[in-house]
């Protein structure tokens, strides 16, 4: 069975509105396989939809509306939804959608909702190295973690010669640092980031160089916390926050979890943070914009989750370039400019979140070895 064919079965079945031939069509496909069962129980949980709708997890509302809704046989008296209700349709739609194209795309079946847009090997993260240096040399970290204390990756001799240890996270990667104050920190993809073996100042200072990191700082009300990027530093005592940096995005936005940040820009304006909030710095002017947010969109790479909120789709792309560690040719126009919203899986493959994005847009994205074409 087609794939929107069977999205289309299956949103009529949640709404209750599938005609007799329908139901027969339906259950054909259900007698197919255990697998088709699943799926049936899967896309039908309340609790996923609900969760769906909650982030507005769908790319483009009204475009992925305009191109589902006429597979849709929703009677003439019900045609004139009411907003939300058209948003929660879209939600349904959304889960049904994306698991039918996860399981769907798992199954050994040689059909055509089966096929891979392009006939090459798979991507995944690209999983590549986490190196450690010190002293002008440089270990390969085998691990996901790393204990400044810990002498089995440097022996104390080593410890007691590296005053200053840079950790260097590759494309496709997480990774998690503990301080020797016991602060604790995830390194996102393509992050650098530099930290004193040992605090034995008045002051606790690491350097992020380039990158995106999420901070848990122990708290110490005698030893500030401060994080340095180029002319910028964030100064905490305790608290939990999330920095991203990346050269190619032109800002540093740091994002406050909890507890309390100051923050101080190029231009020496200083800006204070409470929960909730973030700053957005303008890394070619200085120019600081300080907004409420939701935090749980900005960490979600933590969680394993790309989240995309009111995003342009450039901005989409080079989070995707960062983590499957690919080139992205964008080709589409002014349809570059489109924002966009969506939760995909950073465990999913790159085919994957391809199919996801080309079923809810309007363009056409080409995978050729590790690039990746967008045209209209």
């Amino acid at each position: 069975m087609r794939r929107d064919r069977l999205t289309y079965l299956l949103f009529q079945y949640y709404i209750h509105e599938l005609s007799e031939q329908e139901i027969r069509e339906l259950q054909l496909w259900l007698d197919e396989s255990p697998k088709h069962r699943l799926l049936l129980e899967k896309v039908m949980d309340a609790d996923r939809i609900n969760e769906q709708r909650d982030v507005e997890s769908l790319f483009d509302e009204q475009k992925a509306w305009q191109k589902l809704s006429p597979r849709l046989s929703i009677r003439k008296q019900k045609k004139r939804f009411h907003l939300r209700l058209i948003r929660y349709a879209v939600a349904i739609l959304a889960v049904i959608a994306f698991d039918c194209l996860y399981w769907l795309n798992r199954s050994d079946s040689t059909s055509e909702v089966t096929r891979p847009l392009t006939e090459q090997p798979d991507l995944w993260a690209a999983k590549e190295n986490v190196t450690l240096s010190y002293n002008g040399k440089e270990k390969v970290l085998n691990s996901n973690q790393y204990t400044v204390k810990d002498t089995t990756i440097l022996s104390e001799r080593e410890l007691k010669t590296a005053e200053i240890l840079t950790i260097d996270v590759a494309r496709g990667n997480t990774f998690s640092l503990i301080l020797d104050d016991g602060t604790q920190i995830v390194l996102n993809s393509a992050t650098r980031i530099s930290f004193p073996r040992h605090f034995n100042s008045n002051m606790r200072e690491v350097t992020l160089w380039y990158g995106e990191a999420y901070f848990q700082v122990a708290k110490s009300a005698q030893k500030p916390f401060v994080v340095h990027k180029g002319q910028s530093q964030i100064r905490v005592l305790g608290t939990s926050f999330n920095i991203n940096a990346y050269a190619n995005e032109n800002t540093i936005t740091t994002t406050l979890v909890e507890g309390e940040v100051s923050f101080s820009s190029v231009n020496k304006q200083n800006y204070s943070l409470t929960p909730g909030m973030q700053s957005c710095m303008n890394t070619q002017t200085g120019e600081t914009e300080l907004r409420s947010v939701n935090t749980a969109v900005y960490t979600a790479w933590i969680e394993g989750k790309f989240i995309f909120q009111s995003m342009e789709l450039e901005a989409i792309m080079r989070q995707i370039e960062r983590w499957y560690a690919v080139d992205v040719v964008n080709r589409a126009g002014e349809s570059q400019n489109s924002h966009f919203r969506g939760t995909i899986s950073r465990d999913l493959s790159l085919q994957q979140v391809l199919d996801i994005l080309q079923q809810t847009t309007d363009l056409t994205f080409t995978l050729d070895e590790r690039t990746i074409t967008i045209t209209q």
